[in-house]
């Protein structure tokens, strides 16, 4: 998600002249990094389909189901730098009117789905750390309440969508500092528009940093404590669940850097700093956040699938006899 770090930023006072566009290099590290998360969504997927005894486990739907959240994220912050290499980049604007008024209609697409797509990523983190809290400490299926997961997850943040869309909020931002992506419009009231960064992403963001650490912080502590009393752990709670006290951790490092800008933002400006007392350190968080935004799918690939010894070893399995199957029937073909 994206944001304006220009603490003096008025309609009025931007001109062709001051908009020097973006950072060519972010908007590589940009494309880069979405890539790198559709690959991993992709193995996620084919090891959810591949590797059977995944989906006897309720924590590994909950671990798709995040995925698909963070794929559209990844699509869509891609589809917004392609969109910039290919339509902005280069163009010189006469106004702010028309930075504002070039939100077209793939960049507000854009826009929404990155909105949607965060906003559930958030929610179903915090579900799957309270899920495992409940497998754990009170021997619950906690997967019962499906329905009540998906009404929330996907639910929650698409009535926060739907409402941004209908407002009009939701477009094109490229002024220096931002990245190539849409999110909210640079052109509406300050203040207006920093209610609608917290309520579309921001407040949601920081509550999930500061719920799901509290909530997997004490599951590590039961499962401790488990432990010591030499107890067993539920059968449904997989050995390589534990992994999952570390995705809010994930969370937290990848996306903490958007949210340090937007913090940074938000102070200068009530505090009528100038934009070059920190501009230095903007543009270091700026290629953070541009790879941490979008790279959430890909790590999680990392822990859930390429450190899983087993999963590993047996969507490796899977797919060599795949080949070994195909080879077989292209043999029996040919005789």
């Amino acid at each position: 998600m994206a944001y304006m770090f220009d603490a003096s930023f008025n309609v009025s006072n931007v001109t062709a002249s001051n908009f020097t566009g973006i950072p060519e290099p972010t908007v590589i590290v940009t494309i880069t990094i979405c890539v790198f998360s559709l690959v991993g969504s992709l193995i996620i997927f084919l090891s959810h389909c591949l590797v059977s005894e995944l989906r006897r486990y309720d924590s590994r739907k909950l671990l798709l189901y995040l995925t698909i959240a963070d794929c559209l994220t990844a699509f869509g912050n891609l589809l917004g730098a392609l969109r910039y290499e290919m339509y902005i980049k280069g163009q010189i604007f006469k106004s702010a009117d028309a930075i504002c008024l070039n939100s077209d209609k793939l960049c507000v697409a854009q826009s929404v789905i990155t909105t949607f797509s965060s906003l559930a990523s958030f929610f179903w983190t915090l579900v799957i750390a309270f899920h495992l809290l409940a497998t754990v400490k009170w021997e619950s299926r906690a997967i019962r309440m499906s329905l009540y997961y998906h009404l929330l997850c996907w639910g929650v943040p698409g009535i926060l969508t739907i409402a941004a869309a209908g407002k009009g909020v939701l477009g094109d931002n490229h002024l220096e500092g931002t990245g190539s992506w849409c999110w909210i419009k640079g052109c509406i009231d300050h203040d207006e528009r920093i209610l609608w960064m917290l309520f579309t992403g921001k407040f949601w963001e920081v509550l999930t940093y500061l719920l799901a650490a509290w909530l997997f912080v004490v599951l590590k502590i039961h499962i401790f404590k488990v432990r010591r009393q030499g107890d067993a752990l539920p059968i449904s709670f997989r050995d390589g669940d534990e992994r999952f006290t570390l995705v809010w951790l994930i969370l937290y490092l990848l996306r903490m850097w958007g949210t340090i800008r937007f913090l940074m933002a938000w102070i200068t400006d009530d505090n009528n700093f100038e934009i070059s007392d920190l501009h230095t350190a903007d543009r270091v968080l700026l290629y953070l956040q541009c790879f941490g935004d979008s790279a959430q799918a890909g790590f999680n690939c990392i822990l859930f699938c390429l450190l899983d010894k087993k999963i590993w070893r047996r969507l490796r399995e899977r797919c060599c006899q795949s080949t070994g199957e195909r080879e077989l029937l292209v043999n029996h073909e040919d005789r």
